[in-house]
């Protein structure tokens, strides 16, 4: 179930779109409303559904930072010669 469908018809595009150009941006009141139609969506939306895809998200989470630290701590005699990076002393 999209948001279209969470919103029963409710129109989401830009208004004038077609005719100014084809950005994909919303004004705040058609954010706001996109917003709340996503949320009412994934509020009917099963426990344990919600629960596993928390639990994948936080594997994602930590495998990035797992990733961040074991490259990141191998760059330390990289701080001397890159003045990109700062030093943390």
């Amino acid at each position: 179930m999209g948001i279209e469908a969470a919103n029963s018809g409710r129109d989401l595009s830009p208004p004038h779109a077609a005719a100014e150009s084809c950005s994909a941006l919303l004004d705040p009141s058609q954010t706001f409303h996109a917003v709340v139609a996503a949320g009412a969506c994934k509020a009917r939306q099963a426990a344990a559904k919600i629960f596993l895809l928390g639990v994948l998200s936080g594997f994602y989470i930590s495998f990035g930072g797992f990733w961040m630290l074991a490259v990141g701590g191998s760059m330390q005699g990289n701080m001397a010669h890159n003045v990109f990076l700062l030093d943390p002393c």
